[in-house]
């Protein structure tokens, strides 16, 4: 005899994935349970993150000739992307596999698949904003991507092209043009070769949007269980399990994981091992910044760092850093992130120099292919929604929408092979 259920659907982790896909289901029909180890949503990767849904933005890190510059990265303090040696144990099984699918066959595909769902998912996006009238200091100026030589400003023109026949939409700036565009600039116009004006991407504070969604998903009837850290997750059939937490047991018809990078843990011996492991990105914000900053989202090709306005305040990300599960804010990356301030808008630099910026890091849940996993994991109903890496606020609500479809069995708005946990 089956036990009464808690749940249509248990959906464990409420960060920004989690918290759209217990949202999209509710608004489904489906009587759901949201589970999150800590004291509320939001709180870990999608605190503080980029602040960016980028389209624009959809390559995998794991580009043609990465190895090069992981191996450089142990010895160079500023680079981009940091490989720390006492990290290289965590990624003896996962990093062959990303090495593997950097190549350009792959890489080509990953991005024009991570662009159709993230095209999606901020079409998906602004949908529910309109539709619920929700404010979490979003602007929908688009962005601007810089470029120092003319070589990388062809490859990054080349690179969108690609992406123009599935609706990616752009134009190529001369520095003059860059300076009309974001006059902020004008100081570092001679070191400029051009830019690209992505106008259909939009910025805003994603732990405010968690917040918006987690009001919205109580009005509908849904319940959230905080500080329950789930322990266990067992199937006494194909169609009913038990998730048992430091708070209790809870019975349900169908569970999602959606717990970024520990998302494995949790499915363990339930299915193959999906292989994520952590990227620490790092922020720091600084409050009502005075007159002088960008008004649009500025992405620096070269030194792989975004200056994201958001209201009065002025959010600054940057960096991947390999490091294991150490959530730690190590000072000289955010020193770096300083000194990239000053070196493209040296004058607000200059005002902001006694200013104290709040410092950020989280954990990105990166898969070896630069795909999310989506959809149902096995026979059971046992989904996942994990590992969007840099792209995980871009894709939440495409995302929400692809597992609820497969958790009601119908068809996806956009093709989800790309995304299935088996590939």
């Amino acid at each position: 005899m089956v036990s009464k259920l808690d749940a249509d659907l248990i959906v464990v982790g409420g960060g920004i994935i989690g918290m759209s896909t217990a949202y999209e289901a509710t608004r489904r029909g489906l009587a759901t349970l949201l589970i999150e180890a800590r004291e509320g949503v939001g709180l870990e990767t999608s605190f503080a993150n980029g602040a960016l849904l980028t389209p624009s933005s959809t390559e995998p890190w794991n580009a043609p000739g990465v190895h090069r510059h992981l191996l450089a990265s142990l010895f160079d303090p500023s680079s981009a992307m940091k490989l720390r040696l006492h990290a290289i144990p965590s990624l003896l099984t996962w990093g062959p596999q990303f090495l593997y699918h950097a190549n350009r066959r792959h890489h080509e595909q990953a991005t024009r698949a991570n662009f159709l769902l993230a095209q999606y998912s901020v079409s998906r996006t602004r949908q529910v904003r309109e539709e619920l009238g929700l404010h979490y200091r979003h602007a929908s100026t688009g962005t601007i991507k810089l470029f120092r030589d003319h070589a990388s400003l062809q490859a990054g023109a080349a690179a969108a092209h690609k992406l123009e026949p599935l609706g990616l939409k752009f134009e190529m700036l001369d520095p003059a043009r860059v300076v009309t565009v974001e006059p902020s600039l004008g100081a570092v116009q001679s070191d400029l070769a051009g830019g690209l004006r992505f106008r259909g991407d939009e910025t805003g504070d994603a732990f405010a949007f968690c917040q918006c969604l987690q009001q919205e998903f109580a009005r509908l009837g849904g319940r959230t269980v905080t500080q329950a850290k789930v322990e266990k997750i067992a199937y006494q059939s194909e169609r009913h399990a038990v998730v048992r937490t430091t708070r209790g047991d809870f019975q349900t018809r169908s569970v999602v994981v959606a717990s970024g990078g520990q998302s494995n843990k949790i499915l363990k011996g339930l299915g193959p091992s999906l292989p994520i492991r952590p990227a620490k990105g790092y922020t720091v914000t600084y409050r009502d910044v005075p007159p002088g900053g960008p008004a649009i989202p500025v992405i620096d090709d070269t030194f792989h760092c975004v200056f994201v306005p958001l209201g009065k305040d002025l959010r600054i990300a940057g960096t991947a850093e390999f490091t294991g599960n150490d959530p730690r804010i190590a000072g000289d990356r955010v020193a770096n992130l300083r000194r990239l301030l000053k070196q493209l808008f040296p004058q607000l630099a200059e005002r902001l120099s006694d200013a104290e910026p709040r410092a950020w890091a989280g954990l990105r849940p990166m898969s070896a292919d630069g795909m999310p996993f989506i959809g149902r994991v096995g026979t059971r109903n046992l989904f996942v929604n994990a590992g969007h890496g840099h792209l995980g606020w871009t894709s939440a609500m495409g995302s929400a929408a692809i597992v609820v479809d497969a958790i009601l069995g119908e068809p996806s708005a956009i093709d989800a092979s790309p995304f299935r946990p088996g590939r």
